[in-house]
């Protein structure tokens, strides 16, 4: 991404979880009656109130993706891999009768498929798989993983109306392509996955058309500017903004990145663990992720930015971060880094983003060196009371 569109990156607004009522609405209707599925796609709490959400263990405890071919039709024909196939002759596809929770419709073949991160149960639903461990990965695991994931499989995105502020159509392939690039960067962390939901994604797109046509980003758009609508500001005000790119996943990369934005703010929400579903929103080249939903499961120990264990060289940020509910994360934190290959110990700055974007973090930046592949980098966090967590970063070049 370039230095401008980077720059034209804004932070979401801080808000306080007690103030935020969000309603989180549920997977989108079944595909009814007769429609049997098969699909073989595979990837890897707390509530707005504040209360712990109990994980599925069906979903959580290490759910595995069935084998491309072991679900025959009922008529014994094989069944084509990672789609949901109609078993019998129904008159119409996904794109009348839409897809069960956790899946999309290609239109361009009316099957559904299974979002990265989740595949198919064998009873006609997609489950979560269970990212992992982010140390026990192997190299070559994490780097398939990313290059099967971090890639765009629909353009144009983003088709205009016949008017100029019409929602205009946002492809549900470049729904699906940003939901794995989400998913993509929260396996690397050893998060559950996430799904879009249609509500927020309306939503999320009157927020696109008002960036999109006023060409600047604001949360708290004026009620005079071109395409103000009541719903795309409170979206707006409730999500991540991006203007530059002109499909939706590459705006993830910048999240993520974050750079020039000192409270993290686009990166600890995404990678915050009880983030989801997400909504998706985009026109032109403005980008609206809503990101004040908070349904997921799953309490990891930390999340550290770049990730523990093997990590792509490609995407190591300027400043590194590690957040987490279980540790006192403050001015007094000490953060040390060690090239193991020399065990050099390296200088970092360490400074304590603002709260209210996620969980509690610290940020530190390198002083004079480089992360480089093929090196393994120790990071120590400490208190007073001496270390609390050590974990390694492990860079590398994926083919």
């Amino acid at each position: 991404m370039t230095m401008k569109m980077r720059k034209r990156l804004q932070c979401v607004l801080v808000r306080a979880s007690a103030v935020v009522l969000l309603t989180v609405v549920g997977g989108p209707a079944g595909c009814g009656s007769g429609v049997a599925y098969v699909g073989n796609r595979i990837d890897g709490g707390v509530g707005a109130d504040g209360a712990v959400v109990t994980p599925d263990s069906s979903i959580a405890d290490g759910a595995q993706p069935l084998p491309d071919g072991s679900q025959p039709l009922p008529d014994g024909s094989s069944p084509l891999p990672d789609a949901f196939v109609q078993a019998d002759a129904a008159p119409t596809g996904c794109s009348a009768l839409g897809c069960q929770a956790n899946a999309w419709c290609d239109t361009g073949t009316d099957l559904c498929h299974c979002l990265t991160g989740f595949v198919d149960d064998g009873a006609g639903g997609c489950v979560a798989v269970n990212p992992g461990d982010p140390a026990a990965r192997s190299q070559t695991d994490m780097c398939q993983r990313w290059t099967d994931d971090h890639q765009i499989t629909t353009s144009p995105a983003w088709t205009a109306g016949p008017n100029t502020c019409d929602l205009g159509t946002l492809a549900p392939g470049a729904i699906a392509d940003t939901v794995a690039y989400i998913n993509l960067y929260r396996y690397l962390c050893g998060l559950s996955p996430l799904a879009d939901d249609p509500d927020l994604n309306e939503s999320a797109q009157y927020c696109a058309v008002i960036q999109d046509q006023q060409n600047f980003l604001d949360h708290t758009p004026d009620p005079s500017v071109d395409c103000y609508t009541s719903e795309g500001a409170n979206a707006a005000s409730s999500s991540n903004l991006a203007l530059g790119p002109t499909h939706p996943a590459p705006t993830i990369d910048l999240y993520i990145d974050d750079s020039g934005v000192s409270s993290l703010g686009h990166r600890r929400w995404i990678l915050n663990p009880s983030y989801g579903p997400a909504g998706i929103g985009h026109a032109g080249n403005a980008g609206c992720l809503y990101v004040f939903s908070w349904s997921n499961s799953g309490t990891p120990d930390f999340v550290a930015w770049p990730n523990q264990g093997f990590t792509p060289i490609s995407v190591i940020p300027s400043v590194w971060s590690f957040s987490s509910n279980n540790y006192t994360l403050n001015a007094g934190t000490v953060v040390e880094v060690v090239r193991l290959s020399d065990t050099t110990s390296l200088s970092v700055s360490l400074y304590v983003p603002p709260t209210g974007y996620g969980q509690p973090a610290v940020a530190f930046s390198a002083n004079g060196w480089s992360a480089q592949a093929g090196e393994t980098y120790e990071i120590t966090i400490s208190d007073t009371n001496g270390p609390m967590v050590v974990y390694q970063v492990k860079p590398v070049s994926c083919p």
